[in-house]
């Protein structure tokens, strides 16, 4: 019978390219992740685009833009594997769009506005159209 536990999706904190990826100088119990020399934090740390920027620059924009932090929330109509809202304080209105999807979608929502986070590195031309998995948060 099979060990049902939460170690099977569980692999050691990825460090660095040393070997078992900088978490320990002996072989842990949990096995290290074989994409641990091109993805851990070290390389994070020198990559403008990597995740751990991405949640950088999120964190900054949740403690620095008031619609996060006290705006109202208004949830628009929009296809079942898009996530569209607005956020609104004052006269401040941030529009969040999240594509949940693997396919290419356009959103009917007015987006013009200034794109202040994307997981998209380059941005696209047309902000009514999302990537798939594409994040984007727009002052409009």
């Amino acid at each position: 019978m099979m060990n049902f536990t939460r170690d099977h999706s569980r692999t050691p904190m990825q460090w660095n390219t040393k070997p078992y990826a900088g978490f320990s100088t002996h072989q842990p119990w949990l096995k290290v992740n074989s994409n641990y020399p091109h993805v851990n934090v070290e390389v994070a740390d020198t990559t403008s685009h990597s995740l751990l920027r991405h949640y950088e620059k999120l964190i900054e924009l949740r403690t620095t833009l008031k619609p996060l932090i006290y705006g109202d929330i208004t949830f628009l109509n929009e296809h079942k594997n898009l996530l569209v809202f607005t956020r609104k304080h004052q006269d401040e209105t941030l529009l969040i769009a999240i594509n949940l999807d693997a396919k290419v979608h356009r959103i009917k929502t007015d987006l013009d506005g200034e794109i202040l986070f994307s997981n998209y590195h380059e941005f696209s031309d047309d902000q009514r159209i999302l990537r798939p998995y594409e994040v984007q948060i727009i002052k409009k």
